[in-house]
């Protein structure tokens, strides 16, 4: 289909433009939906490692709320003397 006038050549022009945009915002739509669906997918190994880290997180609280006791000053008993 060759465009013998300048009125033909420029609804070509147009729909060659039109044809660009809808495949644009197609691959612009495909690449958002693959973008959603890696994001929705939990990774096991990640909520592991989580896991983990929230369990040593855990332990230290629980072993420096455990040695404040061990921390306060000791009070020294006057009456004793040294031997």
């Amino acid at each position: 289909m060759d465009p013998t006038t300048l009125k033909d050549m420029q609804n070509n022009a147009v729909s060659v433009e039109a044809n660009l945009m809808i495949k644009k915002s197609q691959l612009k739509h495909e690449k958002l939906e693959k973008r959603v669906t890696i994001k929705e997918e939990p990774s096991t190994s990640t909520n592991l490692k989580l896991h983990a880290l929230i369990k040593t997180m855990d332990r230290m609280v629980n072993l420096m709320i455990n040695s404040t006791r061990y921390l306060e000053p000791q009070v020294r008993n006057p009456n004793l003397r040294n031997q």
